[in-house]
């Protein structure tokens, strides 16, 4: 990677890392799922997880991975005058980032819903499968929306309007979970 590619990933690594502010709050735990293999009663048993992979999550997910990306084309946008920044390493910045959250996450409900070890039924590898492909649009979303802001032409219109609903879902969530983690401390 060149020298100047460097900035350039480390503001899609650090867009998409705060735009997760959100599921950081939760206390980095799955939520109660469920088609769990076990039976759990308490949110504090449910096991470490990057991203609560949930579907009464599902929405919170999608706003907070496509803002990691747009935040980051914003940036992108912002910093073109300074100097010349590359979209490409920025747009790998927010892979790198959002990969890395899902994997762990992934890997983790796998486990909890037997999907892992071949001991699921059929509506728990659905469940599975609806969650993953949820998330892959989300992060499709991301890149797409870091790609049209970051753009010197029309396309930050298309940009902010492919935000608008997850922006006021993200903001809506932060302030949320910012006033109860706020309160628990």
């Amino acid at each position: 990677m060149r020298a100047r590619s460097w900035p350039s990933l480390l503001i899609g690594v650090a867009a998409a890392a705060v735009m997760l502010f959100p599921a950081f709050s939760y206390g980095l735990r799955l939520p109660l799922q469920n088609p769990w293999n076990s039976q759990v009663t308490e949110p504090e048993d449910m096991p470490f997880a990057l991203l609560p992979l949930s579907q009464y999550f599902a929405i919170n997910v999608f706003a907070m991975l496509v803002m990691g990306g747009v935040i980051a084309g914003l940036a992108m946008r912002l910093m073109r005058r300074r100097w010349m920044p590359r979209t490409g390493a920025a747009a790998l910045g927010v892979l790198l980032v959002h990969g890395m959250v899902s994997v762990q996450a992934f890997v983790v409900l796998a486990g909890g819903l037997g999907v892992g070890d071949g001991s699921a039924d059929a509506r728990q590898v659905l469940y599975f499968g609806g969650v993953l492909g949820g998330v892959a649009v989300g992060i499709l979303f991301a890149q797409l929306g870091l790609w049209l802001t970051s753009r010197a032409s029309v396309m930050p219109a298309l940009g902010i309007v492919l935000a608008a609903v997850p922006a006021s879902n993200w903001g809506r969530l932060a302030v949320v979970r910012a006033r109860i983690t706020g309160v628990r401390r």
